[in-house]
């Protein structure tokens, strides 16, 4: 049975891993600083008791932290649903090639906790992504005979939180997307058993802005799905226990670029390419649709047989 995981502050800088049962979280007995230790005291999504504490607290009670443990790898997939690829102004004729980047580990944070707009950012834009956590070390190409979801130990809520205005005219992700805080994730891990890992092909994803839906789509519309993201990646290289797997976003997010005359521009070398840029965050400037100070962000994965709590945080100032 799929079990919740919350990771807590138990005093300042001492963190602590409990499971959830109907609103009460148990805390494990044992002391871990990172998840992969935690990790070994699990097996398969089944929780041992012993473990833990037999006398609960209130979730809500917690003052709840990021359920993944920093550092740790944070890989993501690029323009994984068609929606999104198409209002991102990319050709739905063009190559659909998995696009992998990564995250500075330090942008992750928890699901509650405020997130301050960076010194010289303007367009800060939200995506939900469902989370994959890594169980078991990959260190080779996975071969036919062997289920990639067997890797994966739970899943969980994750917002790829992006600026724009530096994403764009840098003309590469990692560095609009590793702002600190720009990675909120859980409230919980929900850790899976072997015959419940399939459930993950049948997620809802939503995700609001001051009570108006932005995001809604489910996880059966990813272009590259997570068994064939983890054999391409065990081609390239190694995870870890603890790193964790981010698998794109939907349609809805703020930016939205017309087909072909964006990309087209700056494609062609006679351009000055600052001018186009500069136009661009001009442009993208007119829309209501980034987040500013005082938003609040809401955002759930859930289906019938799995919920994955919810994730709600205000934007401050910078």
């Amino acid at each position: 049975m799929a079990v919740k995981i919350v990771r807590f502050e138990e005093k300042k800088g001492i963190y602590s891993w409990a499971y959830v049962k109907e609103g009460v979280a148990y805390p494990c007995l044992e002391s871990f600083d990172r998840l992969d230790g935690f990790l070994k005291i699990v097996d398969q999504g089944k929780i041992d008791p012993k473990h833990f504490s037999p006398s609960g607290m209130p979730v809500n009670s917690l003052r709840i932290s990021s359920p993944i443990s920093s550092p740790c790898q944070i890989i993501c997939q690029g323009k994984n649903y068609l929606d999104h690829k198409k209002e991102t102004g990319v050709s739905l004729k063009s190559s659909h090639k998995n696009i992998l980047f990564t995250k500075a580990p330090s942008s992750i944070a928890s699901a509650y906790d405020a997130l301050s707009v960076p010194q010289g950012v303007s367009l800060l834009d939200y995506e939900i992504e469902l989370g994959l956590l890594i169980g078991k070390p990959i260190k080779k190409e996975l071969l036919s005979d062997v289920d990639p979801l067997d890797y994966i130990a739970g899943v969980f809520i994750a917002n790829d939180v992006s600026a724009r205005d530096i994403q764009v005219p840098h003309r590469q992700w990692f560095r609009g997307k590793s702002y600190r805080g720009f990675c909120p994730l859980g409230p919980y891990l929900v850790l899976l058993e072997k015959n419940e890992k399939e459930w993950i092909y049948d997620l809802n994803l939503e995700l609001k802005v001051n009570g108006s839906i932005r995001q809604k789509s489910s996880t059966s519309l990813m272009l590259h799905e997570p068994r064939a993201t983890l054999r391409e990646i065990s081609e390239i290289f190694d995870l870890y226990p603890g790193d964790i797997l981010l698998t794109g976003t939907p349609g809805g997010v703020a930016m939205r670029v017309a087909p072909k005359s964006f990309w087209q521009k700056i494609s062609k070398l006679w351009v000055d390419e600052d001018q186009v840029f500069s136009d661009f965050i001009e442009q993208q400037k007119l829309s209501d649709r980034y987040l500013k100070e005082g938003d609040i962000v809401e955002a759930k994965i859930y289906s019938d047989r799995l919920d994955l709590g919810e994730q709600k945080f205000r934007i401050s100032a910078k």
